[in-house]
């Protein structure tokens, strides 16, 4: 199998920490401001046994 350079260097970066976030019922959210800045929010309820 080939690696094939993506034309978004981030873009799989982003899908596996979304995977992640998914796997454990949590959330990811973004926001993007005028001035190109964006803020990621990671929300995963953690419990202790």
């Amino acid at each position: 199998m080939t690696s094939v350079k993506s034309i978004h260097p981030y873009e799989s970066v982003i899908q596996t920490i979304y995977d992640r976030v998914k796997a454990y019922d949590g959330d990811l959210n973004f926001a993007t401001n005028e001035v190109d800045d964006t803020l990621f929010t990671i929300r995963v309820l953690l419990l202790k046994n």
